[in-house]
């Protein structure tokens, strides 16, 4: 996951471009990753409340006081997010409780039909239709394969049958 390092620089500026670590990556390799000027305020937001918290904060005033090998993603109880070992036997990791608290953010939300893996991919179409061209694509995301994205980008139309009936699924007729 995330430290702090990674992503607020000693003087206590979030960096504008930034390097996601192999440990954290989806695939294991490291990649640039962008903080766009819309975001910003955000991640002051979640860091002012942090500070306010006492969560992980330092007596040395660089990144804004606080410590910088503590994670950048906390949940709600103030620790680091765990990983869980994607599948027995791999040794590939992902972050399974920060999916849960997602999942329960959409369900709260009620956004019937919406999960974390179709927020990715309505993140990696938007950047598709957007001009981000293939290899822009694949180095933003991590996915290699260029078959995967094109799946993320233009469903079949047997999946897209699919999405449908997932998505309209729990609509209730009144009749």
């Amino acid at each position: 996951m995330l430290s702090i390092r990674d992503v607020i620089a000693e003087s206590g500026e979030f960096y504008r471009i930034w390097v996601l670590p192999a440990h954290s990556s989806y695939n294991g390799e490291q990649r640039e990753c962008y903080t766009e000027d819309h975001v910003l305020p955000f991640f002051a937001g979640y860091v002012e409340w942090r500070i306010k918290e006492g969560l992980a904060v330092s007596n040395i005033p660089a990144h804004k006081g606080i410590s910088p090998d503590s994670k950048f993603f906390l949940n709600d109880r103030g620790e680091a997010y765990k990983l869980s070992l994607r599948k027995k036997g791999s040794d590939e990791y992902q972050p399974r409780s920060m999916n849960e608290q997602l999942k329960r953010l959409i369900q709260k939300a009620e956004l019937l039909g919406a999960t974390p893996s179709s927020f990715r991919d309505s993140f990696v179409r938007g950047l598709y239709e957007n001009g981000c061209g293939w290899k822009d694509l694949m180095s933003v995301t991590g996915i290699k394969q260029k078959r995967t994205l094109e799946r993320k980008i233009r469903p079949q139309e047997a999946e897209l049958d699919k999405v449908f009936r997932t998505l309209f699924s729990r609509v209730k007729n009144p009749f």
